[in-house]
């Protein structure tokens, strides 16, 4: 399992990322997470290596 932190106070398995946009991340089980501006460019290539692998 693949952890990020998205928030000070939130990590999430980029297992379970249905889309992301903009500054929210959509889970597989309906909940929408704001994601900082700063971790924005980290999530991206997280997620995107993460389906590569």
């Amino acid at each position: 399992m693949d952890f990020i932190r998205v928030h000070r106070s939130c990590i999430i398995n980029l297992n379970h990322i249905s889309k992301i946009a903009k500054n929210k991340i959509y889970l597989s089980n309906g909940a929408t997470i704001l994601i900082w501006i700063i971790w924005i460019s980290t999530v991206l290539f997280s997620a995107t290596s993460s389906y590569n692998t």
